[in-house]
């Protein structure tokens, strides 16, 4: 049911291909993700920043051999990712702007998505922090 102001992506196919329940079939709603799909496009997200935080950590750092070398290291992590997320974020708002394709709809769920799941992440990734010293 697609409608012609958008087409199906690449991965509202591949998301049909998985669990047509991911995507919101009704009228108007091409490329729409149910919350079914919203929360499995997060866990995703979130998933993939654990790996890239873990790349990040082999490619850029030694093992910490003090406590304040893991925090510094953690902090370092951290920011790394915050800077990939912001990139992404600013990339996506930019080639959006670019194309003068501004207030179409494409890709904003799944930009969402993304900042959901990078969100997740760091509030999972600093819970110790956050519940033994949130303003550390």
């Amino acid at each position: 049911s697609n409608s012609s102001f958008e087409e199906e992506t690449a991965i509202t196919k591949v998301l049909r291909s998985v669990d047509p329940s991911f995507l919101d079939d009704s009228p108007g709603g091409v490329n729409a993700l149910t919350r079914k799909g919203t929360m499995a496009i997060t866990i995703c997200s979130c998933i993939g920043f654990h790996a890239l935080r873990l790349i990040l950590r082999d490619a850029f750092f030694r093992s910490a051999s003090s406590a304040n070398a893991l925090l510094k290291r953690k902090v370092a992590e951290h920011y790394l990712l915050s800077a990939i997320h912001a990139f992404g974020c600013s990339y996506f708002s930019l080639r959006k702007l670019c194309s003068k394709r501004w207030n179409s709809p494409v890709g904003s769920e799944a930009m969402l998505c993304f900042s959901l799941g990078y969100s997740s992440y760091t509030l999972l990734a600093l819970r110790g922090q956050l519940l033994s010293d949130p303003l550390w």
